[in-house]
């Protein structure tokens, strides 16, 4: 039986000033105290929070010593962060960094809180489409689970009710997709359509207004493909590798933003491997691409891509991490965890599903694996929603089939 896990309250990251790195150390090494100690500092002044997409400016320093054993020296303010607003109090243990001008803040988990974490079946009322090469997406406290082979119905789940119901359908067939949320849109950026083998790719991205529940017709894409992963980072999209060759080949390191607000595209840095049937994840300032394939003639599932390549936006630079993806799969789920990024079921040369759950915790670099799927699948989706992560439909076997209905949580 496992000891019981103390609960520490979710620390969260900015641009660390000195104190707040103490605050960090303190949180990863120490024992867990019942009541956890707080390092005062004077607050520093406000930063001044930037445009849309731009950095603020630095927040003033703290002055006061830190009051905690072990723990001293002045509060002082942190980097500049991105435009989320500005500076904070002098450094506590809940939030690394001192006065800092605002930044992108994730929440950390301890591994052994996460390996309590089970996978349970949800018992819903309703039963959803039936789906595979499928996406899930949570925008305003549901989920929506949409695309597969041919035109299907777009599926909307309540956790708080557990209900499942339809909303208004996909223009167009679009399936090999994962789906990314901006100010209450689900935008699709990359997709397969048409049979397997030679899929073409869509050539347009579409947008879905959850309030409107209404589609509109966006950009055209210079580089279509599907089985890409798509992520977003301070108001813009990204589509990253893929194939423009449906399984017959074609996969790429190809790397793309599109800025809504410019609706202008720009072709950016190529990723270090090529890969395809892959989802991806930004944790703070950094995108995550780990797992994926070389689809191609007679190599379907076989040719998986291990390792892990990261893009740190602030610096404009790709790196590839020195651990690998435990089990090498394609078509997993990937989604942040607060400080983890956890890819979730899959598909390679094995006849079932995979049901694995890997995490990469992004602080030290290493793997952990968690409870697995009640249901193998792959070829969905996975979404954070309110402490919880959940999965829905995808395949249950190599290839498309058999196409499930089901959906389970992760808490």
């Amino acid at each position: 039986m496992q000891a019981p896990i103390v609960p520490r309250p979710p620390i969260r990251f900015g641009a660390a000033g000195a104190l707040g790195l103490l605050a960090l150390v303190w949180a990863c090494s120490s024992p867990v105290p019942a009541t956890p100690p707080i390092v005062t500092g004077t607050a520093g002044s406000a930063g001044t929070a930037g445009a849309a997409g731009e950095a603020a400016v630095t927040g003033g320093g703290g002055s006061s010593a830190g009051q905690s054993p072990g723990m001293s020296g002045a509060g002082g303010g942190g980097l500049a962060g991105a435009a989320t607003g500005g500076g904070g109090a002098g450094g506590n243990v809940s939030s690394a960094g001192g006065g800092a001008g605002g930044g992108n803040t994730v929440e950390h988990f301890e591994k052994s809180a996460l390996q309590a974490r089970m996978w349970s079946t949800i018992v819903a009322q309703g039963m959803p489409t039936a789906r595979s090469e499928s996406t899930v997406a949570a925008a305003l406290g549901k989920l929506f689970t949409f695309g597969a082979r041919g035109k299907r119905p777009m599926n909307a789940f309540d956790p708080a009710t557990k209900q499942w119901t339809e909303v208004s359908p996909p223009p167009v067939e679009m399936h090999h997709i994962q789906a990314v949320v901006l100010d209450d849109n689900i935008w699709v950026v990359g997709a397969f359509q048409g049979n397997y083998p030679n899929e073409p790719s869509l050539g347009k991205a579409y947008r879905y207004d959850v309030k409107a529940d209404q589609w509109n017709e966006g950009p055209s894409i210079p580089r279509p493909r599907g089985s890409n992963a798509a992520v977003t980072y301070q108001g813009k999209l990204y589509m990253v590798c893929g194939s423009n060759a449906g399984h017959q080949g074609g996969f790429q390191t190809w790397f793309d933003s599109y800025d809504p607000k410019t609706q202008k595209w720009e072709q950016l840095a190529d990723a270090p491997h090529a890969r395809d049937h892959i989802q991806g994840a930004v944790i703070g300032d950094k995108l995550y691409i780990a797992g994926g394939r070389m689809t191609s003639t007679g190599h379907d599932v076989d040719l998986t891509v291990p390792e892990v390549d990261v893009y740190d936006f602030t610096a404009s630079k790709w790196s590839t991490l020195a651990a690998k993806l435990p089990t090498p799969r394609g078509d997993a789920a990937a989604v942040a965890v607060g400080d983890w990024l956890l890819v979730v079921g899959g598909e390679s040369a094995l006849p079932a599903a995979h049901a694995e759950t890997e995490g990469l915790n992004t602080l030290d670099g290493s793997f952990t694996s968690f409870s697995k799927l009640v249901q193998a699948r792959h070829s969905t989706g996975a979404a954070w929603l309110d402490g919880k992560l959940y999965s829905a439909q995808g395949a249950g076997a190599q290839g498309g089939g058999p196409e499930l209905t089901s959906i389970e949580s992760w808490q």
